[in-house]
C-alpha cells in the first residue's frame, strides 16, 4: 500500500506521505480504512509504539510511474545528497534505519538543461 508513498517528512512522530494523483485511491484507501494497520505495522517494525501516518495528495501526475533509465546507477554525489536530505535523515534517524536502495524515480537531467 505504501509503494507509492514519498516520504514528506516526520514531525514528532507524524509521518508524512504524499501520494501523487495517479494513486489518489491508495491514498484514500491508506487513509479511511487501513490507517491503523499501518500504524501498528510500521510502528511493530520499527520497534515504535507511537507512529502517526498523515497521507497527503501532492497533486503531481504520476510522479513516481518508473522512467526507462530507472534502474541506472547513480553516482557517489547523488548517493550523498540523498543521504543528507532532511526528510530522509529524519525517517531514519525516526526508525533507527539505513539507506538501503536508492532507485531513480524520475529521468536524469543532464547538466546542459
Amino acid at each position: 500500500m505504501l509503494m507509492p508513498a514519498k516520504v514528506l517528512g516526520l514531525e514528532g512522530d507524524t509521518l508524512r506521505l504524499g501520494f501523487d494523483s495517479a494513486h489518489e485511491a491508495i491514498r484514500k484507501r491508506c487513509a479511511e480504512r487501513m490507517d491503523e494497520t499501518i500504524t501498528q505495522a510500521l510502528g511493530g517494525l520499527f520497534g515504535r509504539g507511537s507512529v502517526v501516518c498523515e497521507y497527503v495528495p501532492t497533486d503531481e501526475a504520476n510522479a513516481r510511474a518508473a522512467p526507462a533509465n530507472a534502474n541506472a546507477a547513480i553516482s557517489s554525489a547523488q548517493r550523498a545528497e540523498i543521504n543528507n536530505d532532511p526528510a530522509v535523515k529524519s525517517v531514519v534517524d525516526f526508525f533507527d534505519g539505513t539507506v538501503t536502495n536508492i532507485t531513480r524515480q524520475t529521468p536524469a537531467i543532464k547538466e546542459t538543461e
